[in-house]
């Protein structure tokens, strides 16, 4: 099984994507190959090199003997870059090295799958772990959106995919029906979870904070939230089973998409468009509901008086979520509609300015 990593490097003239590595420190350690693949070895080691550093020995040792023994080729790894708030995401390549020339000689070759990416591209919970105050450690919280990252890559160098639009499209037909019908569109949202085989990740939408003091499933819904478990940040193979299930669920004839170019995907710490209920306007749904009818008669005639009614209907759900319900949009109708995601965004920011300022985006 492969395992995630995260490692912090405290050196500012160390550069893990020129070195092509990531390296630790404890110095006064030679080559760490020479000492027995024991933990007690390890303490013994570190013992005899630091022997004024009694009370951190130990975590010490426990950091080089992962680095040296648990570390495995094949291992995902993460460098945080603490100065610009921006994250390496590599492969694990090779065994460990002890270069005695170097600063920091302990070192473990990786390839770079991801030279950089903003840290604002994770949940806050991702970020969190991965600002852990430890050298190395293992990603849990963070893992299931590295994943999805790391899929979007294998894209790169293939020629784009979009073949799921259509699926997409057909998808919002199907729930054109369940406005009036929402207690009938959430259980077949409940079948699709089980069919999946993953109801784990359909947990989140288990957790509204209701008007009776209790915590459980939802029990209302808008369209733009139903796209939610296969656009959030998990694996390709998931988002693919979760389509599928859908499929079947909500009779739709189109094939469910494998692969998903050029999908922005919602945080998976906010991944609804609407308000706790304790929280909601009554009418809060039904104006998602609105919008979402606006976006389908616009994208079939682009009309002036289909446009008015987009833009009323977008005002009213604008309530500080913006760029969530521009992925909504493009999600219903790909074909007619932009995403103004993060990708996006700093994209026009970078090469557009112009336009950028016209429409009040920042990257």
């Amino acid at each position: 099984m492969v395992d995630y990593w995260g490692i912090h490097n405290d050196r500012p003239d160390i550069d893990p994507l020129s070195d092509g590595a990531v390296r630790v420190g404890w110095d006064e350690m030679s080559d760490l190959q020479v000492v027995a693949a024991t933990r007690d070895a390890f303490r013994s080691a570190v013992a005899s090199a630091y022997p004024d550093e009694q009370s951190s020995n130990a975590a010490s040792a426990g950091t080089l003997y992962r680095f040296v023994h648990e570390i495995a080729e094949g291992d995902i790894i993460v460098s945080p870059n603490r100065a610009d708030r921006t994250l390496r995401i590599g492969r694990v390549s090779g065994p460990y090295e002890y270069r005695a020339g170097t600063p920091y000689h302990h070192w473990r070759p990786v390839q770079w799958l991801i030279p950089k990416i903003t840290r604002d591209e994770f949940s806050e919970a991702a970020q969190n772990e991965l600002s852990s105050a430890t050298t190395l450690f293992r990603l849990r919280t963070s893992r299931p959106e590295i994943e999805h990252l790391l899929d979007r890559g294998r894209s790169v160098n293939r020629a784009a995919d979009f073949s799921w639009m259509p699926f997409y499209s057909e998808l919002a037909d199907s729930l054109v029906p369940y406005r009036n019908r929402r207690d009938e569109l959430l259980e077949r949202i409940w079948d699709a979870a089980k069919r999946s085989g993953s109801e784990r990740l359909f947990r989140y939408l288990q957790t509204d904070h209701r008007l009776d003091g209790t915590i459980g499933p939802l029990t209302d819904i808008d369209p733009f939230t139903v796209y939610g478990p296969f656009n959030r940040g998990i694996t390709d193979a998931n988002r693919a089973q979760i389509a599928a299930a859908y499929r079947a669920a909500l009779d739709i004839t189109t094939p469910a998409p494998v692969a998903f170019d050029g999908i922005p995907v919602v945080n998976n710490m906010n991944s609804w468009f609407i308000r706790w209920e304790v929280d909601r306007a009554d009418d809060a749904v039904d104006i998602l509901w609105d919008l979402f009818e606006a976006e389908l008669a616009y994208a079939e005639s682009r009309s002036e008086p289909n446009r008015e009614r987009l833009i009323t209907a977008f005002d009213a759900a604008a309530t500080g979520q913006t760029r969530m319900l521009t992925m909504g949009a493009y999600w219903v109708r790909p074909e007619t509609f932009t995403a103004f995601d993060g990708v996006n965004v700093n994209f026009l920011a970078n090469k557009y300015g112009d336009v950028a300022a016209q429409l009040n985006l920042k990257g």
